[in-house]
């Protein structure tokens, strides 16, 4: 098992009051360092900063998941908790 702490991935730009995915940021190298790490078919769990706030968790699970596919990481299980 790997754990990477980040505050931020990026992953999203704002566009007519909604979130689009875009390939997760790499302006400091943290998306190398998650390459480097990364296996085929990883188990993703991101810790939510307000947890009971169910809407927003969910899109921001909805984007990251396809801001992952867009930057070449893939999974299997994307779960926020």
């Amino acid at each position: 098992m790997k754990v990477i702490l980040t505050s931020s991935l990026g992953g999203s730009i704002k566009a007519d009051g909604r979130k689009i995915p875009i390939p997760l940021m790499n302006e400091n190298g943290q998306l190398d360092r998650i390459k480097a790490l990364w296996r085929e078919n990883s188990k993703i769990l991101l810790i939510s900063g307000t947890p009971d706030d169910y809407s927003r968790n969910d899109g921001i699970i909805s984007c990251l998941k396809e801001s992952f596919y867009m930057s070449g990481l893939f999974f299997f299980v994307f779960r926020i908790v």
